[in-house]
């Protein structure tokens, strides 16, 4: 929650290393100055974009998490449906790679998109002119 309110002057640190096979060498090779412990930096990056978009708080996180995790359960209920009989497609239309791939991509690229638009246009342009966006308002 540090970085949360001063994220100007508080440097974001990624998941600790727990390795046993680290030995005291590779520990200090890997620890960035002012930290308790060896950090990932390669995913330190992550911070500064969740705030860029409007994840401010551990709640937006917690909600962010909480709809991708309803998303990939509607997901995963759409790939249990295409192996149901009734909505199988015909055997021609999967030997057809070119339309399967248009079918997939076409909701990939469209849902994606869209979701993506609406989420800079309703939520990171309001909240990065100090007007807070969540579930409660």
């Amino acid at each position: 929650e540090q970085w949360v309110t001063d994220p100007i002057h508080v440097r974001p640190i990624a998941h600790a290393i727990w390795d046993p096979h680290f030995g005291q060498p590779a520990v200090e090779a890997f620890t960035r100055g002012g930290a308790s412990g060896p950090v990932n930096i390669a995913t330190s990056g992550v911070y500064q974009w969740w705030y860029t978009v409007g994840l401010r708080t551990n709640s937006d996180l917690y909600t962010g998490s909480v709809f991708l995790a309803l998303v990939s359960a509607i997901f995963l209920f759409a790939g249990w449906l295409h192996l149901q009989p009734n909505f199988q497609p015909s055997l021609s239309w999967f030997k057809d790679a070119e339309s399967r791939l248009n079918h997939h991509l076409a909701g990939l690229f469209g849902v994606s998109s869209l979701a993506w638009t609406g989420h800079l246009v309703h939520v990171a342009i309001p909240e990065s002119r100090g007007q807070h966006v969540g579930w409660d308002n």
